[in-house]
């Protein structure tokens, strides 16, 4: 049996994997993400390490296990949500409170990944306005941790003789559902356990082969993998962007952390590099960095208009450091210790702690105190909403018409603005089909998204099948053009370089045009509505929080300057231009928002935004004079 001795470049590691997730979360390493999943290898390989070799020894207990397991996780995640209240309180308006109070509920049970996974989507609010999110990594862990010792315990009962063999099937089996969820449902993926058993295993594959046969001995070939996993997890942090992770790419930067887990020792250079003092130091404090970073980004961005300034994006990462080393001295540190805290002391102190967030969540969620908590309008309140999800292939303008005219698809821009079309369709005495899946570009065989991609590239076919066949002489193509031009105007990350994007859009969005062109269809596209700078519904508070007399300057002091919108729609059609054909027209919704200074964000009455970018209903209804234009070209 082998006894694992404390190995100071895994607490390195840790510290290459915390850090990217901070620059990621600021904005500023589109491949940071990925140092989640090098949590997750670190943790397969030490839990299943350690209850190997306590069970081998007959000194594993259940009990013992779970409580090192809540000595670990919970104190500290129980004090960052506490310390998060009262700022939550203060800078969230009643919709975002409500919400932060039941990811709280969520947390406490262990369910927060099933429950960001079912909440959090391209539509929703911006994610970096939530400050629990991060906490679906820890559900994901807290389910492992349930689980694997029970199946672990099991197979050593009745068939240890096969326990890599399990363990090889369990990894190839949830890196396959990894990919196929990666493809036709990356929401799901990206949260829930079954697409990161693959992770997890893979550490607990080294974890039994060191318990069978110890580590290899180091020569000069095996001293150099650790400066080479190293680099693999580094360069994949730079290059990798969103992909629907995880899947067979994740591969990589996980054959990294592989390579130096397995691998490392005192004398290669990846090794010298990891027991770096400062890096084994961030690695200790690594979880608290972890639990802090979040929070504190939400906070300052809720603070700030919905965005985060260049003081704060560069201050934040050293205020986390110096938080997560006091949280881990004087919190993280005396709950691992069981001579300074026992075992009833612990449970006493989660409890007291997990009844105060409960007793918080429960007085939040069911009282409904928006009004009274913001000076914003009830008007405007409401008028924030997101519109309602169109039902598939969904029929709008008159219905009692026999044949469709119209067929308007695209991402969740079309949500947004359907409402306007519905209006102006109805008036003008045509039937169309609005079809809206959001993160999906209305272009033939594209695949250059944040989100969905073969999903995207499927329903795009299902739309020019549905035309083809129907015989329908009009398609509007709706879309956030900017995310597929210059992916910096995109809140996303995206996989391709702009180069790249920009290249392959080029040749599909050609290869669309020419395709309904022979089909006889007119295309019509419409323009990006112009995108805010400001979180709109922040916006309306500090306008609200103005003197009356100021008010109205305000709603224009926080709204876009036409020569933004002007400049990025120019850049835009520059592109677009040389591949137009005779049976494309484009309509700008610039004139309809904008006028000689700015593009407003909506009245003292109504929002036309439910965020930086989606119209609500309001706005919206704004977009009815363009497609009164539009439809009435139908007939020329």
């Amino acid at each position: 049996m082998y006894k694992m001795a404390y190995r100071p470049e895994i607490d390195g590691l840790r510290a290459v994997a915390v850090l990217p997730v901070l620059l990621f979360h600021a904005g500023l390493l589109s491949g940071g993400y990925l140092g989640v999943d090098i949590f997750f290898v670190i943790s397969g390989y030490l839990i299943t390490n350690i209850m190997l070799t306590e069970i081998q020894s007959q000194t594993f207990s259940f009990a013992k296990f779970y409580e090192r397991r809540a000595r670990r996780i919970l104190p500290m995640l129980l004090v960052m949500m506490l310390v998060a209240l009262p700022f939550a309180w203060y800078l969230m308006n009643w919709q975002q409170l409500v919400e932060f109070a039941k990811s709280i509920i969520a947390v406490e049970f262990f369910v927060s990944n099933f429950w960001f996974a079912h909440t959090i989507d391209y539509f929703a609010q911006p994610t970096e306005f939530v400050p629990l999110l991060h906490t679906w990594s820890l559900g994901v862990e807290e389910q492992y941790y349930i689980i694997w010792p029970l199946i672990l315990g099991l197979i050593l009962r009745y068939s240890p003789r096969y326990l890599l063999h399990i363990l090889i099937v369990l990894t190839l089996a949830s890196l396959g559902c990894s990919q196929f969820l990666s493809d036709n449902y990356p929401a799901l993926n990206f949260y829930l356990l079954p697409s990161r058993v693959w992770e997890l295993m893979s550490g607990g594959i080294l974890a039994y082969l060191q318990q069978q046969y110890g580590r290899p001995v180091n020569n000069r070939f095996t001293s150099f993998l650790p400066v080479l996993g190293l680099a693999i997890i580094l360069i994949s942090t730079y290059m990798f962007s969103n992909n629907n992770n995880p899947n067979f790419s994740t591969l990589i930067p996980v054959s990294g952390a592989l390579l130096i887990i397995w691998f490392s020792d005192d004398k290669d250079l990846g090794s010298k590099i990891l027991t770096n003092k400062y890096l084994v130091g961030i690695g200790l404090i690594s979880y608290s960095v972890y639990l802090w970073h979040q929070p504190l980004l939400a906070f300052l961005r809720l603070s700030n208009l919905g965005k985060l300034s260049l003081t704060a994006t560069f201050l934040y990462i050293p205020i986390t450091l110096l938080l997560s080393y006091f949280s881990w001295r004087f919190i993280e540190k005396p709950f691992q210790n069981k001579q300074k805290i026992n075992r009833r002391q612990l449970v006493s102190s989660l409890l007291l702690l997990s009844i105060i967030l409960l007793i918080f969540a429960a007085t939040i969620i069911p009282y409904r105190g928006e009004n009274q908590r913001s000076r914003v309008p009830k008007t405007v309140l409401d008028s924030m909403k997101m519109n309602p999800l169109l039902k598939p292939m969904q029929k709008i303008g008159n219905l009692h018409n026999k044949h469709v005219d119209f067929v308007v698809y695209g991402d969740s821009h079309v949500r947004a603005a359907w409402f306007g079309i519905d209006k102006a369709a109805l008036k003008s005495n045509k039937l169309g089909v609005a079809v809206s899946l959001a993160g999906c570009r209305p272009l033939n065989d594209f695949g250059i998204t944040e989100d969905k991609r073969d999903s995207c590239r499927l329903q795009n076919k299902q739309i020019f099948d549905y035309v083809r066949a129907n015989n329908i002489k009009h398609v509007i193509l709706i879309s956030k053009w900017s995310t597929l031009i210059y992916p910096k105007m995109s809140e996303a990350s995206n996989k391709f370089k702009t180069h790249q994007r920009l290249s392959m859009f080029k040749r599909v969005f050609a290869q669309t045009l020419k395709d309904y062109k022979q089909l006889g269809v007119q295309v019509i596209i419409m323009l990006q509505v112009p995108k805010q700078s400001n979180f709109v519904p922040f916006a309306y508070q500090e306008i609200y929080a103005s003197p009356v007399v100021l008010q109205k300057n305000n709603l224009r002091k926080f709204s876009l300057p036409v020569a933004e919108d002007y400049d990025m729609q120019q850049k835009i059609m520059q592109i677009m231009q040389p591949y137009l054909t005779d049976n494309t027209h484009i309509y700008n919704p610039h004139q309809e928002f904008c006028d000689q200074e700015v593009c407003v964000i909506g009245t003292l009455d109504a929002s036309y935004y439910t965020d930086f970018h989606h119209l609500s209903t309001k706005g919206s209804e704004k977009l009815e004079p363009m497609f009164m234009r539009v439809f009435s070209e139908f007939n020329k």
